[in-house]
């Protein structure tokens, strides 16, 4: 046997102990099968189950549940099986664990990685919200759900139901969502400035009078929300961030934890959420990769880009990043200011003195 068949042996072996391996893998993962259930399997039903099929095939990113098979059924009914993924939402992960304004930034900014991911792969959510960002006990975020996901393509308007309502959570559809106008990535960002919103302040920047549509749809298209370091100090818990109030899992938002945290809102990260959800779409961040830089950017105290540039702004954003130093310069500075007025002093009454002298 030559060496270059003993090469070709061994490059199948390995092959094969890979995928062996990788089969095994996939058994003892824990799964989830979602499948249509009788009655409910119309034609748009089983369109919209396909996509997400399809969608899910194409994505592979550790922040986004995988796909681990698909199939139909005997009766020709479209079913896959996913990725089990044993969390909580978002908010309540937060909340149950107190995380700080820093590392709650930090999750949020997993988060952005995944939808980014899914964009870059012509991928819509539209229907980001907590309860599809669900985070392990690891404390790895999870983003799921791509029900109404679409892939982008320039037709195609948001879908409705057969009674009419377009597939969406209202508390986190964006403007133009909510008026059934196309749907982009920049749709995506607005979601996320809401999750953020939450995640920051522990309340949803709308307050609905009713849950009619017409009520609905004034809220998201026409009122302003509150810069989230002016909200106000009560929590409203369960109506706060669109969990029901019966749910018994729900960790009631710390007040404290979010009255210390208002403090460090004011400026950046007040304007950063605002942009994010601006009603005008070209006022937004463009990409969900801006939305995350600029935290980035936040967190290692960089001028942001969600504020106006001015020379003020980033000499404060300046000395907040260099304090040490710039404080060891102030003293360096005061120093030299100090020895040189004592100098200045001395030599003014050594010239008085020689004056008097003279006169004597």
């Amino acid at each position: 046997m030559t060496r270059k068949t003993i090469s070709r042996a061994s490059a199948i072996l390995h092959l094969f102990s890979e995928k062996l391996s990788e089969q095994i893998e996939v058994r003892k993962m824990r799964s989830t099968i979602k499948i249509i259930k009788r009655g409910m399997d119309t034609d748009v039903v089983i369109r919209h189950f396909q996509m997400e099929r399809q969608i899910l095939a194409s994505l592979e990113h550790p922040n986004i549940a995988r796909l681990l098979d698909a199939n139909t059924t005997e009766n020709g009914l479209p079913y896959f099986v996913m990725e089990c993924v044993d969390g909580v939402p978002i908010d309540i992960y937060c909340n149950r664990s107190a995380l700080s304004l820093t590392e709650r930034l930090s999750l949020f900014r997993e988060v952005c990685a995944a939808v980014s991911y899914a964009h870059r792969h012509l991928v819509v959510h539209r229907d980001l919200k907590p309860s599809n960002i669900l985070v392990t006990s690891d404390g790895v975020p999870k983003l799921l759900d791509f029900g109404i996901a679409k892939i982008l393509q320039p037709s195609g308007d948001t879908p409705m139901t057969a009674t009419g309502f377009r597939l969406m959570t209202p508390e986190y559809s964006s403007p133009e969502q909510a008026r059934g106008l196309p749907v982009t990535t920049v749709s995506d960002v607005y979601s996320l400035g809401v999750v953020l919103y939450e995640l920051l302040t522990g309340q949803s920047p709308y307050r609905f009078k009713s849950r009619s549509p017409d009520d609905i749809l004034r809220a998201i298209t026409s009122a302003d929300a509150p810069r989230p370091s002016t909200v106000p100090e009560k929590l409203e818990t369960g109506k706060a961030t669109g969990h029901s109030d019966t749910d018994n899992s729900i960790i009631p938002p710390n007040e404290n934890l979010f009255k210390s945290m208002r403090r460090e809102l004011r400026g950046d990260l007040d304007n950063v959420v605002l942009k994010a959800i601006s009603k005008e779409p070209g006022r937004r961040y463009q990409s969900v990769e801006q939305l995350s830089e600029d935290i980035r950017r936040h967190l290692d105290g960089l001028p942001v880009y969600a504020r106006k540039d001015t020379v003020a702004y980033r000499v404060s954003k300046f000395v907040g990043r260099n304090r040490t130093a710039v404080a060891i310069a102030v003293l360096l500075v005061l120093s030299l200011m100090v020895g040189i007025f004592a100098t200045v002093w001395q030599a003014r009454k050594a010239r008085i003195a020689q004056q008097r002298a003279e006169r004597r």
